[in-house]
């Protein structure tokens, strides 16, 4: 059962990484406009 928890909680940790990771990636004009102001 922790085993199952450990592997689910490592799958969504990556999937929310890979996710930040996309919409930095996306929006990385609106971040340098904002770092400048």
């Amino acid at each position: 059962m922790f085993l199952i928890i450990v592997i689910v909680t490592s799958i969504g940790s990556v999937v929310l990484y890979i996710a930040v990771y996309a919409m930095t990636r996306k929006n990385v004009r609106s971040a340098r406009k904002i770092q400048m102001v």
